[in-house]
């Protein structure tokens, strides 16, 4: 039950839902525990408040039990730093790369205008703006294919890293739960 309260609570996107709780400011330098913890507090006090329970009672909803599912700080932090990435990535940029190829393709139809261009031998070449458009989309839709290439490597998550993989102080099957989840 505290799990899914955590769930609920984490999820929560209306601002000053949780009152006066304090806000982060993430400008720490090196390790991520700091940060991490300091959001899975936040998480654990605002589900005591859906749960109409005192704040900062960790029997309610413990930060690391419940919010943190005993994983690594370190490695939360950077699994949810590439779960929000990747998001971006397929929510925003790649759609917003896919309409710009789609725009510069079009200036393609433009082939019957002509320009001067200048070659390396500083000779002045007619060209087509067609042309010209071309080497744009070309150039766009392999920006597209490399981003793609590399946010492949955003999928591959660190979860149930524990010290040498021994899964200590680790719940049975936090790791499949994550993966769900």
């Amino acid at each position: 039950m505290n799990n899914i309260i955590a769930t609920s609570a984490a999820t929560e996107n209306e601002p000053g839902a949780f009152g006066q709780m304090p806000s982060l400011l993430f400008k720490a330098f090196g390790s991520s525990t700091q940060i991490n913890m300091n959001v899975n507090e936040i998480i654990a006090n605002s589900a005591a408040q859906i749960l109409e329970r005192t704040v900062g009672i960790k029997s309610v909803v413990h930060p690391n039990q419940h919010v943190n599912k005993s994983q690594s700080s370190d490695v939360m932090f950077s699994i949810a730093m590439h779960i929000a990435v990747a998001m971006q990535l397929n929510d925003n940029l790649f759609p917003a790369l896919d309409n710009l190829h789609i725009a510069i393709k079009q200036c393609e139809e433009s082939a019957r205008i002509y320009e001067m261009a200048r070659g390396l031998a500083r000779v002045n070449i007619p060209e087509t703006l067609g042309n010209e458009f071309s080497a744009y989309a070309d150039q766009v839709s392999t920006g597209i294919r490399r981003l793609k290439t590399c946010a492949e490597f955003l999928f591959e998550l660190p979860i149930n890293d524990t010290p040498v993989g021994t899964l200590i102080c680790t719940p049975q099957g936090v790791g499949k739960y994550l993966v769900e989840s």
